[in-house]
């Protein structure tokens, strides 16, 4: 299993959309549920102490992006056969065939190697080279726009009696602290 760093990480929240997707695989949602909390809905506090609830009518599973990223991973690699699936890590994507289905990989210290492909899932992250690649060379039709605010996940006690804190349970609590800042 690849070594996760959860230094620096945010919460993802899977919504009834998402989760009814993961159901096709067996036994992918309880495996993230296992390691996710149950939300009711958001609660947003602003600057000056309004807060704003978002209620949700079904549940939503929110997951530190990391654990869900072991948890996919575990599940992968426990439920297929390495002849349907081979995983290769801390490699970048230099070319890609969509005709022949190859893609071209080169590893931070080993030479490049082709590898033929069924499905092609760009996963990357948000400035992802495979999408790039493939808006460019294949057509895909992409339109991205990135949030110009940082974000930062704080874990705090739901009680601190101390001074007065109490933050109601099953809820996802945000601060928009200002234009750039939010918790």
């Amino acid at each position: 299993m690849a070594d996760v760093s959860f230094d620096r990480t945010f919460p993802i929240s899977l919504q009834e959309r998402g989760r009814k997707a993961i159901r096709a695989i067996v036994g992918l949602e309880e495996a993230i549920a296992a390691q996710s909390v149950f939300c009711q809905g958001t609660i947003i506090y602003g600057k000056k102490g309004k807060s704003r609830r978002v209620p949700r009518k079904n549940p939503i599973l929110t997951i530190d992006r990391n654990r869900l990223v072991t948890v996919l991973l575990k599940q992968l690699t426990e439920t297929s056969s390495p002849n349907q699936v081979k995983v290769h890590f801390n490699c970048e994507c230099t070319a890609i065939d969509v005709t022949a289905k190859t893609v071209t990989l080169k590893p931070s210290e080993e030479d490049s190697f082709t590898v033929h492909y069924d499905l092609l899932v760009g996963a990357d992250g948000a400035r992802s080279h495979i999408r790039e690649y493939l808006v460019e060379n294949a057509g895909l039709p992409c339109s991205q726009n990135y949030v110009p605010d940082a974000y930062k996940s704080v874990f705090l006690s739901r009680l601190n009696p101390s001074v007065g804190v109490e933050l109601e349970p099953n809820k996802i609590h945000a601060w928009n602290l200002n234009q750039e800042l939010r918790s």
